[in-house]
């Protein structure tokens, strides 16, 4: 098991000496964590892995007005007139298989297919650092060793 958490992580806010804490806020969720469990038996192994990133805040600052008129009608925002960006948990499958020279591996990530959580202050909808939009994909390697 991987797994961080930050207790604090402080930086000068720009152009001031304001100092800001960045756990929880956009792009800084307070955990990520990651959980493997495998298995070998002569030859073949296989496992299952886990990627969880936490939730945190939304930057929702730089949109319009209208736009967040717009989320407060949805129900988007909270009391307080902000947005958490939701938890993520993926999942990440493989099996392989060793020859005297040679391993092929074929791995399965995301295999639920699981979207990524919807990002308002992100251009393309979505946290490009703690998540990816690739959904599932399938991935075939081979390695010969001379």
């Amino acid at each position: 098991m991987d797994w961080t958490h930050y207790l604090s992580f402080e930086r000068n806010k720009a152009g001031s000496d304001e100092i800001e804490s960045l756990v929880g806020t956009y792009r800084y969720p307070r955990n990520i964590a990651n959980l493997r469990v495998s298995w070998r038996a002569d030859n073949f192994d296989t496992g299952l892995g886990a990627n969880y990133t936490a939730s945190y805040a939304d930057d929702i600052s730089r949109l319009r007005a209208r736009n967040l008129d717009e989320m407060a009608e949805l129900g988007a925002l909270d009391e307080n007139g902000e947005r958490d960006v939701s938890s993520w948990t993926t999942l990440r499958g493989y099996l392989g298989y060793d020859f005297e020279n040679a391993t092929i591996t074929f791995s399965v990530d995301n295999l639920l297919d699981r979207d990524p959580p919807k990002v308002y202050g992100a251009s393309r909808g979505f946290d490009s650092i703690n998540h990816n939009a690739l959904g599932r994909n399938y991935r075939l390697s081979f390695s010969y060793f001379f």
